[in-house]
């Protein structure tokens, strides 16, 4: 086996080619699972997602921070408002 990394990670491994029927292992596999998941980039683009997936519930906790900080905002701001209002009509 040229490349155990790839074989690990199932690039290599036995694979049926949907247009004929046949088993595919080794490179041809390669070369059928990378076009099937979207060319050359396609170990980069698991591996970027996977990394996406990881983070994910770190970015959805600071999304729902955001959104309270945002709303807290928003209420200053119409109490500063309200408040130079009165000063003014005084």
């Amino acid at each position: 086996m040229q490349n155990p990394d790839d074989y690990k990670a199932g690039w290599t491994t036995q694979a049926l080619n949907p247009k004929t029927g046949e088993l595919r292992s080794g490179g041809a596999a390669r070369n059928m699972k990378t076009a099937q998941r979207g060319g050359v980039a396609a170990p980069e683009n698991d591996a970027t997602m996977q990394a996406f997936l990881y983070i994910q519930p770190l970015v959805d906790s600071l999304q729902a921070r955001l959104g309270e900080s945002m709303k807290l905002n928003q209420q200053l701001a119409q109490l500063v408002t309200t408040q130079q209002r009165r000063e003014k009509s005084r």
